[in-house]
């Protein structure tokens, strides 16, 4: 009998435990999101909530993005057809420096800020850097808490 209970009360905590984990993760305000293509961004609502810029190509392909809701953040990568090379930087302005990002994630290039692509400063306050076919598109910063 004071076995089962040992067992019952080990099941309860490891259920409570699960079900803490599960309700912070579903709770979580930091999103993250993988599309095809542009036409998956669009059908998602991204660029109508503001997660993803205007002048996003539409040849855009492989694009992943990840957005910080409470804090207004946002990271994107995407590859883009050459064609639309034009298109996607008269959105914005050649410069020297961009800030970090104010996220990370597995498929954001590490070397981002010290790579040979091109900065850019864009009309609604975010950053861009082309590096051949790949763009990687960032706005807000991660204040802390």
């Amino acid at each position: 009998m004071k076995n089962n209970l040992c067992i019952f009360r080990f099941v309860i905590g490891m259920l409570t435990v699960f079900i803490v984990l599960t309700a912070c993760s579903v709770l979580s305000d930091v999103r993250s999101n993988t599309y095809e293509n542009y036409e998956a961004v669009v059908a998602a609502g991204e660029i109508e909530r503001g997660w993803v810029p205007e002048f996003l190509p539409q040849s855009s392909a492989n694009i992943y993005v990840k957005y910080k809701v409470d804090a207004n953040v946002s990271i994107l990568a995407f590859n883009f057809a050459a064609d639309d090379l034009e298109m996607l930087t008269q959105a914005c302005t050649p410069t020297e420096e961009v800030p970090e990002p104010p996220l990370n994630e597995k498929w954001w290039s590490d070397d981002l800020l010290t790579s040979h692509g091109t900065f850019f400063r864009c009309e609604d306050d975010g950053y861009l850097v082309v590096d051949g076919l790949q763009g990687y598109y960032w706005f807000g910063y991660d204040l802390p808490y």
